[in-house]
């Protein structure tokens, strides 16, 4: 217990300690020749050691000093100026306030991105959107909004580009009208509504082509001339589209739902269709993606029919490409019978609109599992 206390320390070989224990920054063998060599140092430079140390604290103190001096007077100095300011400029604080309300205001505001635009929630209006599937005739309710379609209709149909630069293509031209941000939020909800009515991917395809092709063609408009070019949600609101705007609408929703989506683009015959990745033995051409016809209820893989003004599709057409995603595996439910449309179709065409009654009931039952619209 007694050794605990320094002045216990009975070594007899310790360098002599100095006020700043230089010593315990020195280790010292224990053999013969450290220790002469110990104690020839606490005879002979003892002073010497003691005297260097305190010159050396001296001048370490000294710098010390001066460092805590200088950072004293930058200290005052800030301080100085910052009461100067204070006090000069009243409206200051009021400054710092109004900048702190107008953050928060934004946050308030704007509490995450891609919400939907309130102020364009005007003129709402219900409508009942109809599909069929297998049959079964079912509708999807959806609020449109008039503030947002008269948005939508004054955007320009244009791309602006400096000589230097490429010229706009079809796809970019679609892609301006797939990618309208307010837009998508709101057709975004169309989309979850048809996931709502089946889990099965491949079923969600069927409810949105028959949704799109269920929507009235625009004759008015193809008649006169007079295209609208619409936005995917305008052909909503306005319950009608000629076949560009009808199937940008169906790629959009194809798109969303995750498959993958292309657009037929026949320059030469004026008119375009969606495509729908599938097995290439039910694509259209050997292209990998299945043909749908938008303009009315055609069966999926059926591009015999015949088109005012240009008759049967026969260019080779571009293709757009809008999306990676699910393949449309189970077409050959449709690609079987869109054939026996098309097989029926023919001996009606040769029989001047007659069948046999078993055909005929065949052609009764593809006319009611699909929708399509008898004249």
């Amino acid at each position: 217990m007694e050794h605990r206390l320094p002045e216990k320390h009975a070594y007899p070989f310790a360098p002599p300690r100095t006020p700043l224990g230089n010593w315990r920054a020195k280790k010292f063998p224990l053999d013969k020749q450290s220790i002469e060599k110990s104690q020839f140092l606490s005879e002979s430079k003892h002073h010497f050691v003691r005297r260097s140390d305190k010159e050396n604290g001296c001048k370490r103190n000294n710098r010390r000093k001066k460092r805590l001096k200088k950072t004293a007077l930058v200290a005052l100095i800030i301080l100085v100026f910052i009461g100067t300011v204070v006090y000069f400029s009243p409206k200051f604080p009021d400054f710092l306030e109004t900048e702190t309300n107008l953050q928060n205001a934004t946050l308030e505001t704007y509490p995450e991105t891609n919400l939907p635009n309130k102020t364009l929630e005007t003129n709402p209006k219900n409508t009942s959107l109809k599909y069929v599937l297998r049959g079964k005739a079912n509708h999807i309710k959806f609020t449109i909004f008039g503030g947002l379609n008269v948005y939508l209709n004054e955007l320009p149909r244009s791309i602006t580009y400096f000589p230097w630069e490429a010229e706009p293509t079809t796809k970019d031209f679609v892609m301006k009208f797939l990618n309208e941000d307010i837009q998508s939020d709101y057709l975004t909800e169309l989309v979850q509504k048809i996931r709502v009515e089946t889990g099965n991917k491949d079923d969600q395809a069927r409810i949105a082509i028959s949704l799109v092709q269920q929507i009235p063609y625009d004759w008015e408009g193809l008649t006169s001339g007079n295209i609208e070019d619409r936005y995917p949600y305008e052909v909503i609101y306005d319950d009608m589209g000629v076949c560009g705007e009808k199937s940008r609408l169906l790629a959009f929703l194809l798109r969303e739902l995750g498959f993958d989506v292309v657009l037929f683009n026949f320059e030469s015959e004026s008119h375009m269709a969606a495509g729908l990745k599938c097995p290439v033995q039910y694509s259209y051409k050997n292209t990998g993606y299945c043909f749908i016809e938008t303009a009315r209820p055609i069966i999926i893989t059926d591009c015999q029919e015949e088109y005012v003004g240009a008759g049967k599709l026969t260019s080779f057409p571009e293709i757009i490409h809008i999306s990676d995603g699910f393949s449309f595996d189970s077409v050959s439910e449709e690609y079987n019978d869109a054939q026996e449309w098309i097989r029926l179709s023919n001996i009606s065409n040769s029989a001047g609109g007659y069948l046999e009654e078993t055909d005929y009931n065949k052609w009764l039952s593809l006319v009611n599992k699909y929708g399509i619209k008898i004249s």
